[in-house]
């Protein structure tokens, strides 16, 4: 095998896997870990429409009409180079709009179901991204692991499809004052996550009133300064 064909089947293959992994990166990642032999699936599929757009392009921009032209171009050090640009910025592009078009699309899937079909919805989302990846906000958690709960601010997580870890923590600076009471300030479940097979409870509580409490604090300081 020859220089060439090396260069081409990796032109073929390497765009659509960047592609799927840009993809990957934007959404959250399912809970099913990921294999190297689905990665290179989904890659290769990817890489079909990558390759027509980058064609297309190339067409016009060369006037190549005939696929021996292409293979005859890729001798050419400088053609190589300008199609492995374009594919490259192609690749990146059609990541990125996978990733934020899965959303839409199972929307879109979503309407049909429900209304065609009569159908529950459905999506690709794990429970755990749901639960505390979906919304970028501050969330105030009790964990009880076989009956011992913990209670704290949720800091870190893992991702669906790693093991499920989470960080909480309490801020130094709330022991300064003597009527910080989370006993009081989080009394309002929003949501409670539960894992059936590994006995977790995970407690969602409304922050409502430790807003309010911070801004009293904030205004108190602010009429003192």
């Amino acid at each position: 095998m020859d220089t060439t064909n090396v260069v081409a089947i990796l032109l073929f293959i390497l765009p659509g896997i960047l592609a799927e992994k840009i993809s990957y990166k934007i959404d959250f990642p399912s809970g099913r870990k990921r294999n190297d032999f689905i990665e290179l699936i989904n890659g290769v599929a990817l890489s079909f429409p990558i390759l027509f757009i980058v064609a297309i392009i190339v067409h016009f921009a060369y006037d190549l009409n005939e696929l021996p032209k292409y293979v005859t171009a890729m001798n050419n050090i400088n053609f190589l180079f300008v199609f492995t640009g374009i594919t490259l910025i192609i690749s990146v592009l059609v990541g990125i709009i996978a990733g934020l078009l899965k959303s839409p699309l199972t929307e879109l899937i979503n309407l049909v179901r429900v209304n065609c079909l009569h159908k529950m919805k459905t999506d690709s989302s794990s429970c755990w991204e749901k639960f505390l990846l979906s919304n970028n906000e501050s969330k105030f958690l009790e964990i009880t692991i076989n009956g011992k709960p913990i209670k704290g601010f949720a800091k870190h997580y893992l991702l669906p499809d790693e093991e499920k870890s989470i960080v909480l923590e309490t801020p130094d600076v709330l022991y300064y004052y003597d009527d910080y009471d989370p006993e009081r300030l989080f009394t309002k479940v929003i949501n409670t996550y539960v894992d059936i097979e590994k006995n977790i409870v995970i407690k969602d509580y409304d922050t409502s009133d430790y807003v309010a409490w911070c801004q009293s604090k904030a205004k108190k300081h602010k009429s003192i300064s």
